[in-house]
């Protein structure tokens, strides 16, 4: 995750730590809840920009950072990516790493 003013101090690993404790405390379905509006709102964005006269495919940095957050959700909760790509396409799951900011 990268924050839109570098001297913004965010640390995405407690906040995404942070995120997946507290969906765990409620029913199971809260987090796959999660995941479904979190797909849609990249889902939404990628229809967007193909419907568009604009033929570059770049990706919103709002869209990379979703999902980045994913990844990380993926890694850290210990989620299949199944459970992900029900609701994120995975071509784009898999594609969007080639735009992300290199650390």
């Amino acid at each position: 995750m990268v924050c839109k003013k570098p001297v913004d101090p965010l640390d995405g690993p407690p906040f995404i730590v942070g995120t997946l404790t507290l969906l765990r405390q409620f029913h199971t379905d809260n987090l796959d809840k999660f995941l479904a509006l979190m797909g849609q709102y990249v889902r939404a964005t990628v229809c967007a920009l193909a419907g568009s006269k604009d033929k570059s495919v770049e990706l919103p940095p709002d869209v990379i950072n979703v999902l980045v957050f994913l990844e990380e959700m993926i890694n850290f909760g210990k989620l299949s990516r199944k459970a992900v790509e029900v609701h994120v396409p995975g071509y784009v799951f898999d594609e969007f790493r080639r735009q992300a900011p290199k650390n």
